[in-house]
């Protein structure tokens, strides 16, 4: 379509365009630009991924130079990069800002500020080989899956973490990570009552490593719960993380499980010739007797 001409000038009106670069800020920790974009810019797990994965993207076009401006600056003090443009031409771009444009720019127009006040308490949780960042009411568990290398939660609020791994040489599946992942989901849902796949197996973005993650419904032990698995690829294993709570809570804590995801980190491979617990082959893991 062609550009509108205004009811005032008659001219054409070109609107600025705001482009979302897919870069984060390089004193901002990716994760949690991550879970600034689904709190206040109100997305979805899909919808971050796609927006991740599409590198520079049109987020939004307004006649208000104003307007755009408030939205680059909401986009950087949520952790990203963006840019202005008008007519195909780049007018603004925060790569060239400091690492501190957010405490003046645009300061006395509505603009946020403070970044750091916003920000939820978190804590980490180490298991054999990995640890994630939680809210700081989870605690390391015990007796939620006997093969687990790392179990977590907050058993007040019902919501839980089991971490299993498999080695990738155990395995044979035709398209990497995102395969697996499409059977562990499979595999979850053929175990539980009442299962329904809600997301299937998707690309998890991550600079680290390969990922894949899917959501399934169910009902245990009478009880409608809903999962977040998520598979991620660090060397020769495969680490899936089963998160679930009551179904009528997930939306909810759904940027908590997805910034768990997200952060999940392996510790590094220990030098050869150093003593280990245990050098025996890895087991086959299921998604067995994860809601017990």
């Amino acid at each position: 379509m062609g550009q509108v001409p205004s009811r005032i000038t008659g001219k054409l009106v070109m609107p600025f365009q705001v482009v979302f670069t897919g870069c984060a800020r390089d004193d901002f920790d990716r994760r949690e630009g991550i879970k600034h974009l689904s709190e206040k810019f109100k997305l979805s797990f899909q919808q971050i991924n796609k927006l991740l994965a599409s590198g520079k993207s049109v987020i939004k076009k307004v006649d208000d130079r104003h307007m755009a401006d408030k939205l680059v600056t909401k986009l950087w003090n949520a952790g990203w990069h963006s840019e202005i443009r008008n007519d195909q031409e780049v007018i603004l771009t925060t790569a060239s800002w400091p690492e501190d444009a957010a405490l003046t720019v645009h300061a006395g127009q509505g603009a946020e500020t403070s970044v750091e006040a916003e920000q939820p308490r978190n804590t980490t949780l180490a298991g054999e080989d990995c640890s994630v960042v939680v809210p700081q009411s989870w605690s390391v568990l015990q007796d939620l899956n006997r093969s687990a290398v790392l179990q977590a939660g907050d058993l007040a609020l019902n919501q839980y973490l089991v971490v299993l791994k498999q080695n990738a040489s155990d395995i044979a599946v035709a398209n990497g990570v995102e395969d697996y992942c499409a059977a562990q989901i499979a595999q979850c849902a053929n175990r539980v009552s009442a299962a329904e796949i809600l997301v299937r197996a998707t690309p998890l973005d991550r600079e680290d490593c390969m990922g894949a993650f899917g959501e399934v419904s169910a009902e245990v032990a009478g009880i409608a719960v809903q999962y977040l698995i998520a598979c991620v690829k660090f060397g020769d294993t495969i680490y899936t993380m089963f998160l679930w709570c009551e179904r009528k809570d997930f939306e909810a804590v759904r940027t908590d499980f997805w910034n768990i995801a997200h952060g999940f980190t392996v510790e590094p491979p220990r030098p050869s010739g150093s003593n280990s617990a245990d050098q025996s082959s890895p087991e086959t893991h299921t998604s067995e007797e994860l809601a017990t």
